[in-house]
């Protein structure tokens, strides 16, 4: 049921957004897709697995042909502040830094870091490389 009104409530979304172009901005045509497939066109294929890792989720979808298979979407509690949670810790844990000739826990000398830099410390860290 929470699936059939968000579905009528998009659909009177779009047809309110058309009326508005049409209606007040004369405008001669509007395409309206879904969002998924929209990330397969970068790499030109209709067909692919779509991740998407948000703050506190990620999910996942396949996409045939531009069409998307609504059976294999899955959703997992666990997002990009996971993993910055998982990168404070590991600092925490066994991170070191040299001072002179001794060696000292990060976690003594820096405490907790603020958000930004885990996010500055994944950013340059941790990405996909190619095959």
């Amino acid at each position: 049921k929470q699936w059939y009104q968000r579905r009528v409530a998009i659909t009177a979304g779009r047809e309110t957004l058309a009326d508005v172009l049409f209606k007040q901005f004369s405008v001669v045509g509007i395409m309206m897709t879904p969002a998924l497939p929209l990330a397969l066109i970068p790499i030109g294929t209709p067909t692919g697995l779509i991740v998407n890792v948000g703050y506190h989720d990620t999910s996942v979808i396949c996409v045939y042909e531009g069409m998307i298979i609504l059976q294999s979407y899955l959703t997992v509690e666990l997002g990009t502040h996971a993993h910055l949670m998982a990168i404070q810790r590991m600092i925490s844990e066994s991170g070191t830094v040299q001072v002179g000739n001794e060696s000292k826990k990060a976690s003594e000398l820096y405490g907790e870091f603020d958000l930004s830099v885990l996010e500055d410390i994944r950013a340059r860290t941790c990405f996909c490389g190619e095959r």
